[in-house]
């Protein structure tokens, strides 16, 4: 689940209507530097010289997430091979799959630690797609 933080009004989750309350920008902040802190959340790049302002809240660690990618990857036989991004978000190879269709932040991060794991190798194109080759253990 992307978050905005500092979007102008906050999240309706932040909102309750009935009782015209919502959360402070201070408040958003402090709550998503706390689930950040616990590692149930991760800031995203942003393009803003203001610091961060999207969150992604993990409801899985990191960690689970790569072990499900590497285990599809294993379970039909595509160590060796490569794989797009995309193909692993919205192909229909995993539609089956419980990371399919997750934010593109979150493969990204999931990619990333099978890579520091040595277990997959990301690599990026001249035209800007993104691919993982999985690696044998």
């Amino acid at each position: 689940f992307l978050l905005d933080i500092t979007e102008i009004g906050g999240e309706s989750i932040f909102k309750n209507s009935k009782l015209q309350r919502q959360l402070s920008a201070d408040g958003r902040r402090l709550l998503a530097e706390k689930l950040v802190a616990d590692g149930a959340g991760v800031w995203c790049q942003t393009d803003s010289k203001a610091g961060h302002q999207r969150l992604l809240v993990l409801w899985r660690p990191v960690a689970e997430w790569a072990s499900s990618i590497l285990k599809w990857a294993e379970d039909t036989g595509r160590i060796g091979s490569v794989e797009t991004v995309f193909n692993l978000i919205e192909g229909s190879d995993t539609e089956d799959e419980i990371f399919h269709g997750i934010p593109r932040e979150l493969m990204k991060l999931a990619l990333q630690d099978l890579e520091r794991k040595q277990r997959a190798a990301i690599f990026h194109s001249t035209t800007g797609s993104e691919g993982v080759k999985f690696l044998p253990g």
